[in-house]
């Protein structure tokens, strides 16, 4: 859940960061009414994006159930054996895109979604120079453990 205090401190973190869209100059109270459209006082995922949640979702239903939590999937991922040998071993402590995607293949989701989820899940600090994808830590996707989508979901119904 994201409230108008959070929504606006990380609305000038963004513009801190050069997007303007996001800076002073902005009607940020606008933006964070729109997105909040039940007037609960807060958004979520689902408000932002359905289809992202339902894939966030999946993903952690899945992780939960074949490795015990996305913490495990992604220390255990790392370790998948690809068929091809291009795979660059810059850091093994993270784990890279390719297994990534090896790792989830029983989702079935495209490859643009595959792209979304890794970049989404990782910290912020992980971007390249060169714009490539990084690596993706156990760190990163340590807020899954706590997240309940499904208690989101009953709340949200009571208001």
């Amino acid at each position: 859940r994201v409230g108008y205090e959070e929504f606006c401190i990380q609305c000038r973190v963004l513009g801190k960061r050069g997007i303007p869209e996001a800076g002073p100059n902005t009607n940020i109270t606008s933006v964070y009414v729109a997105l909040d459209q039940g007037r609960h006082g807060w958004f979520t995922l689902k408000d932002w994006s359905e289809g992202v949640h339902d894939r966030l979702i999946k993903f952690l239903s899945f992780t939960r159930e074949s490795y015990g939590s996305c913490t495990n999937f992604v220390s255990k991922a790392k370790d998948i054996e690809l068929d091809f040998d291009d795979e660059q071993e810059e850091d093994s402590s993270g784990l890279s895109f390719k297994k990534f995607c090896m790792g989830i293949k029983s989702l079935k989701f495209t490859y643009e979604q595959k792209v979304e989820l890794f970049e989404g899940l990782q910290g912020t600090s992980r971007s390249r120079p060169d714009g490539s994808r990084g690596l993706l830590y156990p760190k990163d996707v340590q807020f899954l453990t706590k997240w309940d989508p499904w208690r989101e979901e009953k709340e949200d119904a009571l208001w």
